[in-house]
């Protein structure tokens, strides 16, 4: 292979990946909120906020009957600390807070994650009748309207990512078809001399389908690069997103790359020879 034809071929493999890694991001974008959202239409959140200075003998009583009620036993419950909150908050610049802060302006908070199959509204407020008989509580929240609202932010943004990767799909179709067809021309000769030497056409796809499975295999792999790169980018900025990824989906979006970058090569390449045996 002439030094013309690698660096041809590179630049076909740099291109292409860099073209499926786009949709590649948006797909993986749209299954994460769509895990997002099937996590929040599930579970009804319950935010219980403490006072600001309390007994631990009251926090005890508080856990213990979380623990043991029918209702609170069967949530997903989670305790977030003040001092774990301001903590967070001072570690983000963005933010702007540091150490001269005096007060604390979080409390400590349980936040409990109710299913609504198995605790209907009468339930939770039964549930929160009972919470706020501890002096130990400043604040209770039934998330009805925050859940409400996300979902349907949540669902607003799965269409827009949906037409979003339909468009950026569109796109690299028709841009890896233009650059498998550029990459074609140079086995065009070949082509048709097996044609005019009455060769079949199987014969004359067989090199040439060659090629297109090696430079399909190398663009998928290095898209997958490139979607791993964007994705540490996208941590480095976000930290609290790496939380949120979860590695199914990565794997889903890693195996449709894998697959698409050989099959849309191949396909491509054999409509090309047919249109040159079809003359």
């Amino acid at each position: 292979m002439s030094f013309e034809s690698r660096y041809s071929s590179l630049i076909h493999v740099l291109a292409t990946a860099w073209i499926m890694a786009l949709p590649g991001l948006t797909i993986l974008a749209y299954l994460q909120t769509t895990d997002l959202s099937h996590k929040w239409k599930d579970k009804i959140p319950l935010v219980v906020e403490l006072n600001k200075e309390y007994r631990q003998d009251s926090f005890a009583l508080l856990q213990e009957f979380l623990k043991n009620n029918e209702i609170s036993s069967k949530a997903i419950s989670e305790f977030h600390s003040k001092t774990e909150a301001i903590e967070t908050m001072k570690s983000d610049p963005l933010l702007g807070l540091n150490d001269s802060l005096i007060e604390n302006p979080f409390r400590d908070m349980f936040l409990l994650f109710l299913d609504p199959q198995s605790h209907n509204s009468n339930s939770v407020n039964d549930l929160k009748s009972e919470l706020q008989k501890f002096t130990i509580i400043e604040n209770i929240e039934v998330g009805e309207k925050l859940k409400s609202g996300l979902s349907q932010t949540i669902n607003k943004l799965r269409v827009i990512l949906a037409s979003i990767t339909v468009l950026m799909a569109l796109f690299a179709f028709f841009i890896i078809n233009y650059l498998v067809r550029l990459n074609f021309e140079r086995k065009l000769d070949l082509v048709k001399n097996i044609w005019l030497l009455g060769g079949s056409m199987d014969k004359a796809y067989k090199p040439v389908s060659r090629q297109g499975l090696r430079l399909g295999l190398s663009s998928s792999l290095l898209s997958i690069v490139f979607l791993g790169l964007a994705l540490l980018c996208v941590f480095l900025m976000v930290p609290d997103l790496y939380f949120l990824l979860d590695v199914k989906n990565f794997i889903i979006v890693c195996l449709i790359l894998a697959i698409l970058g050989p099959t849309l090569h191949l396909l491509r390449l054999k409509s090309l020879v047919q249109s040159i045996f079809k003359l």
